[in-house]
């Protein structure tokens, strides 16, 4: 896997080439340790003075509680908590301490938060994003993403326009890993060059539910010419599905290092990392 330098910047040709040809980029050291570590402790506060009694909400990608869950769905302008799926028992108690149950905390850490909007609201994430095409860009959604262990569901394949739609298709992720993430123990996969395919599915609202477009009618023309991609390192599950003229790779990360992406699939084992979601 090709890596680009902090040292690199400002974006460059190279850069632009790279990301124009595989829909994704790593760049290391963008954040120093310190950055990182200040965010775990933010995180850990903010886990900590959470009521986990004030609502329970779940997050699984697979089950897809949340997609009719008021709480999660007007969370966009929020600080909401997020919980694994199993982290409580029939009896509505939690099954461990909150802090090893949580999936992910969001989803506007990036303006309510002074350490998220700091870590967020910087100029060379701006520049970055300018570089790649986005005219006028916009923090949108950020997420602190907990990757518990022995806990919590796969995260299936997916393409983040399915939830971040935008006319034309804008959305961009910054993906930051605020510990060393490896095929081990979470690490983030991505479709290389899946950018240039269609949108497979879309979430759309109708009467406050939300409902999943499958098959859009702009997919099926392409889907009569699809070819098996080829698999890095025995994948896990629905990675070994994914059969969509792409090349999945994992991204062994460091800590600090951050990958832009867009349409991506992860998916992810027991683990113990924790890092920061952030489209823009």
């Amino acid at each position: 896997m090709f890596q680009f330098h902090k040292k690199d910047l400002p974006f460059n040709n190279r850069m632009k080439s790279f990301w124009k040809d595989n829909g994704y980029l790593v760049i290391e050291d963008f954040y120093s340790k310190e950055d990182c570590d200040n965010l775990k402790k933010r995180a850990q506060y903010l886990t900590g003075n959470f009521d986990q009694k004030s609502y329970q909400s779940i997050f699984d990608t697979n089950k897809e509680y949340h997609a009719n869950d008021n709480y999660f769905l007007e969370s966009g302008d929020k600080i909401r908590f997020f919980f694994e799926d199993k982290a409580f028992d029939e009896n509505g108690n939690l099954t461990n301490d909150k802090e090893l149950v949580i999936n992910k905390i969001g989803h506007a850490l990036h303006d309510l938060d002074n350490e998220f909007f700091n870590f967020s609201h910087r100029k060379d994430l701006d520049n970055i994003a300018k570089s790649i095409g986005v005219l006028c860009p916009l923090l949108l959604q950020s997420m602190y993403i907990f990757k518990q262990p022995r806990i919590g569901g796969e995260v299936v394949c997916h393409q983040d326009s399915t939830f971040l739609y935008t006319k034309p298709e804008t959305a961009v992720g910054f993906w930051v890993a605020l510990e060393d993430a490896n095929i081990d123990n979470g690490c983030l996969w991505v479709a290389s060059r899946a950018h240039k395919g269609p949108l497979r599915k879309l979430f759309t609202k109708k009467n406050n539910k939300m409902f999943k477009s499958i098959g859009i009618q702009f997919v099926q023309s392409d889907l009569t010419n699809k070819s098996k991609s080829r698999m890095l390192k025995n994948p896990i599950n629905s990675l070994e599905e994914l059969d969509v003229y792409t090349e999945p790779h994992y991204l062994q990360l460091k800590e600090g290092e951050e990958i832009q992406f867009v349409r991506f699939g992860y998916c992810r084992k027991d683990s113990q990392n924790q890092a920061i979601f952030t489209h823009k």
